[in-house]
């Protein structure tokens, strides 16, 4: 049977953009979104700030160091590959999306130490950081499982619009 027959018979319709291309999972979006959050979120308080509203960027100020970035960027890349999935796109679109769960998985990786060597270097034990901190540990390990273990997530970076 090809390929394409057995992603229809494991996926409904639904799930195929106008591609005929397995559709990212909302987990898979939640993920990313996480991931990529020390850009994501200064951006989106700067332009809700520029709203009138009271100055949201200065809440995310000092929340991300320089190495937060490295998994944020990895992340946007993979994000970026997405909206290039079309019949068009070059060579060098279709490897980095081939490589997308690896490169998320990376990214989840380089956050998940971060956020350890954060948890084992707090000095302050009467803030509620430890605790966030751990939690954020927690949930990069949860993604690093969930991007190893996921038949859907393995078959949409396995999946990009035939050329044109």
């Amino acid at each position: 049977m090809p390929p394409t027959s057995k992603r229809v018979l494991r996926y409904d319709l639904g799930s195929f953009d106008n591609n005929l291309c397995l559709k990212p999972p909302l987990m898979l979006w939640l993920v990313m979104l996480y991931l990529a959050r020390a850009i994501l979120l200064p951006f989106i308080s700067g332009v809700s700030s520029m709203g009138g509203a009271a100055d949201a960027s200065s809440l995310t100020r000092g929340m991300f160091g320089f190495e937060d970035f490295v998994a944020a960027t990895l992340t946007l890349i993979v994000l970026l590959t997405f909206f290039k999935r079309t019949p068009s796109a070059s060579q060098v679109w279709r490897s980095i999306w081939r490589s997308g769960r690896i490169i998320l998985v990376a990214a989840a990786v380089v956050d998940l130490a971060v956020s350890l060597y954060r948890f084992l270097h707090i000095t302050d034990t009467n803030s509620l950081r430890p605790e966030l901190v751990l939690l954020a540990c927690t949930v990069d390990a949860y993604i690093v499982v969930y991007l190893f273990r996921s038949r859907r997530v393995r078959d949409v970076f396995n999946d990009f619009p035939t050329p044109s």
